[in-house]
């Protein structure tokens, strides 16, 4: 969603778009064109030791200690706990990987 001046929004047609408490406090209710995916979720604790392995839907960069990361579609990778995973358009949780211990 963009907005323009005088208070006007423009629909990014084709976009999927995933809002959170942290960047909207209140409810809000969709715009004109919009529709709703999927339900309302809670957010994913991934315990320490544990870890989830991701694949990215689509290429996208991001900054991990101070570094820019540059992922691939297809690209599988690993996020370890102990964090709160905040879902992303452009990732998807192929499955979460447990410790185990012998």
């Amino acid at each position: 969603m963009e907005k323009y001046p005088f208070g006007q929004y423009k629909n990014k047609f084709g976009e999927t778009e995933i809002r959170t408490s942290k960047e909207y406090p209140e409810a809000f209710s969709l715009y004109p064109g919009e529709k709703m995916v999927g339900k309302i979720e809670p957010m994913f604790v991934v315990p320490k030791g544990h870890a989830l392995k991701l694949k990215a839907i689509r290429d996208f960069s991001e900054t991990i200690e101070n570094k820019e990361v540059a992922f691939k579609a297809g690209e599988l990778y690993l996020k370890k706990g102990p964090i709160i995973y905040v879902p992303r358009v452009c990732e998807e949780i192929v499955f979460q990987i447990k410790p185990t211990v012998f």
